[in-house]
């Protein structure tokens, strides 16, 4: 307990993780949210770097944790062990740890000596590459595990019925009050916008190939793309996108590139300025933020039908096959030629969002998972 009663959580990060809020991804920014809003516990954030105006602890030699890091199912992985042990004085006086997406770590703390409670947060789907070895190991070192959706449950529900017994959904959550609708187009411009890392499993030429195809039935819509071009900006992939955008604009389209974007000040003013989000990961994403951000801001949503995209979408938007041009085409012109479509689904959108997936109740939600584990 410290100085106000209040339980001593830690929350781990993956040792490449930098904490900030503001700029990182997911992870980091719900953990972020999660230390903004908590009234219940004292939280330390044990991560590479801090913002500099944060009150969290700082670790230890987090550059030697880089070192050796092999895989989940590696027991020799020296990486991620020096992680836990080189940060051990942030965490060993804790009543709680929150290991960020990565299993390895609890398996270490044990190991190490550590005889509080360890939860285990998922948002990536890992547990089908564990074999059931390593799997009864992560068993005997979580109290309980915490995963974004369904969908990441499946492998552990068909190879380890205990340590899904041990598992509940908790879904992330947006912000209903930076994600929200401020006004719209008002001269006949339909934006279509996409948001992630311009690179492959992200599926941005997909959107822009078929935007390519559609544009000249729908001359008034544009394609606005935010995010910045992956680790390998000079990849092969990269430049047949920039070539497909030259060639598209050259014969009439629009399509815009804005970049990386701060996610809290232009992020939602974006999302606002758009008709359609098209989501197109071919690779497997077990909650996307951004659909979730998207229904909040009340933008009709089309979607691969991947990993918990079903699940956070329901029936207030439209699906396509994961990697499928054709299919995305027919869905996104199925909006484009249909307003009161668009306007249903963007109406639907925000209502679940607003339902199920408040920031605010989520966060209570994970806290009482919490409480309620011995």
């Amino acid at each position: 307990m410290d100085h106000r009663g209040k339980l001593n959580v830690a929350f781990l990060l993956p040792y490449e993780a930098n904490f900030h809020s503001g700029k990182g991804g997911a992870v980091v920014q719900w953990v972020g949210e999660i230390v903004k809003r908590s009234h219940r516990y004292s939280y330390t954030v044990i991560a590479k770097r801090l913002d500099n105006n944060s009150k969290f602890d700082r670790p230890v030699c987090s550059w030697i944790g880089r070192m050796g890091f092999k895989t989940y199912s590696s027991r020799t992985a020296l990486g991620g062990f020096l992680w836990c042990l080189l940060n051990i004085r942030h965490w060993w006086g804790k009543n709680t740890i929150i290991v960020e997406n990565r299993p390895e770590y609890a398996v270490f703390m044990r190991q190490l000596g550590f005889t509080g409670r360890i939860f285990l947060h998922v948002h990536n789907d890992i547990f089908g590459d564990l074999n059931y070895r390593y799997l009864s190991e992560i068993n005997q070192s979580v109290n309980a595990i915490i995963v974004c959706s369904r969908s990441l449950l499946v492998p552990l529900q068909e190879r380890h019925s205990d340590l899904c017994a041990k598992s509940k959904v908790i879904h992330n959550g947006v912000d209903g009050s930076v994600f929200r609708r401020n006004g719209s187009n008002s001269d006949g411009r339909i934006i279509i916008l996409f948001v992630g890392r311009l690179e492959k499993n992200k599926g941005p030429l997909l959107i822009v190939e078929a935007y390519r195809k559609i544009f000249k039935e729908c001359s008034h819509a544009e394609l606005h793309l935010v995010g910045d071009w992956g680790n390998n900006p000079d990849s092969k992939y990269v430049s047949e996108i920039k070539a497909a955008i030259r060639e598209c604009n050259s014969s009439g389209g629009k399509i815009v590139c804005h970049g990386y974007v701060s996610h809290d000040q232009d992020l939602p003013y974006l999302y606002s300025s758009a008709s359609i989000f098209c989501f197109c990961s071919t690779q497997s994403e077990a909650f996307p933020m951004v659909v979730i951000e998207a229904m909040s801001s009340q933008l009709c949503v089309v979607a691969a039908a991947i990993g918990g995209v079903p699940e956070a979408l329901g029936d207030a938007g439209l699906l396509f096959s994961p990697g499928n041009e054709q299919d995305l085409q027919e869905k996104l012109l199925m909006a484009l030629k249909d307003g009161n479509l668009r306007q249903r689904l963007a109406e639907n959108a925000r209502n679940r969002a607003t339902k199920l997936f408040s920031l605010s109740s989520i966060v209570g939600h994970f806290e009482d998972a919490l409480d309620h584990v011995n």
